[in-house]
């Protein structure tokens, strides 16, 4: 027994070793914050809200929030002539897991000066809400900022009812080691790596975890929430007098393997029957390798490169469409 016991542990010290080292590697990679932004919102319609004038460490990156509750520095008072785009949205609009420069807002602004369109572009996306809550943040706190556009981004956890937090302490830090299989950023790597080729292999409705939550939800209310989020929005816009556009931004997997094929189904038809115009962000990636995008190993929101792709994909459909307004 004592032989054996002795020639496993000679055979396993390879792979541990190898284990221990990739672990080490991995967890410099995982994008490590601060103190919470988040905040419980004063209104009760809202799970949360950003916690206002603040900074803090999010995701990785140094992260600034204005006196309005959204990322970035102040809003500048409105310009005559200077085209002012608001992006409403959730995480990938307010860009998670990556550093201002390469957001979606300020790489979109860049690609419409590039076509000769001087434009501010106002990122008023807020981490964790649904179409609901993005639909009430639009009426209540982006309308008033006058802008001449207004742009859903909408993404397939939209579907889901946000759940309110009963308590946020100011002094929270998030600890994203906490969600990981024994606190282990390899195996929490290789999880991840497991369940995206499982996906690839089989076509079944029958998920669990993250991605069957989102899809069950789509017929839990999710469609219906949808429907009446996005006609909030285009009556509020259009009582305005400000154009409305939704731009649908793809699951960052391979299109083969996508598993919220019905979810965008869904925005496709309630944007058609509702005279929404809808832009597919998909077709900013021609070559379906969405799965190369991601922020970090460990976070599938999508990096600057992704963002630079559907901002100049969304700043061409901004330029046809006000020339046609």
């Amino acid at each position: 027994m004592k032989l054996w016991i002795g020639r496993f542990a000679l055979m396993a010290a390879p792979f541990l070793c190898f284990g221990a080292v990739f672990e080490c590697v991995l967890r410099n990679q995982v994008p490590i914050s601060g103190v919470t932004p988040f905040q419980v919102s004063p209104d009760p319609e809202l799970p949360h809200e950003l916690r206002r004038s603040f900074r803090t460490l999010y995701k990785g990156h140094e992260i600034e929030i204005n006196s309005l509750g959204f990322r970035g520095p102040e809003f500048p008072p409105r310009r005559e002539g200077l085209l002012r785009v608001a992006l409403v949205g959730d995480s990938i609009t307010f860009g998670d897991a990556i550093g201002w420069e390469d957001t979606l807002g300020v790489r979109l602004g860049a690609s419409l000066e590039a076509r000769g369109l001087e434009a501010e572009v106002l990122n008023c996306g807020i981490p964790g809400l649904d179409a609901t809550d993005v639909a009430l943040i639009t009426v209540e706190r982006v309308l008033p900022l006058e802008p001449d556009l207004v742009v859903y981004v909408f993404v397939c956890n939209d579907v889901v009812s946000s759940t309110r937090a009963n308590e946020i302490p100011p002094d929270a830090e998030i600890d994203h080691f906490a969600s990981y299989p024994l606190r282990s950023a390899l195996l929490q790597f290789l999880g991840v790596r497991a369940k995206g080729m499982l996906r690839s292999l089989r076509d079944s409705d029958d998920e669990g975890g993250w991605v069957g939550h989102i899809k069950a939800a789509l017929n839990n209310g999710g469609s219906d929430r949808i429907d009446a989020a996005i006609h909030t929005m285009q009556s509020s816009c259009s009582g305005a007098g400000v154009p409305f556009l939704v731009g649908s931004f793809p699951f960052l997997v391979s299109r083969d393997s996508n598993p919220f094929e019905a979810i965008e189904a869904c925005i496709r038809e309630v944007c058609s029957r509702q005279g929404v115009p809808l832009t597919e962000f998909v077709e900013a990636f021609p070559d379906g390798n969405l799965g190369s995008y991601w922020s970090c190993p460990f976070d599938s929101h999508p990096n600057g490169e992704a963002n630079q792709h559907v901002a100049d994909l969304l700043a061409d459909t901004l330029a046809l469409r006000l020339k046609e307004l």
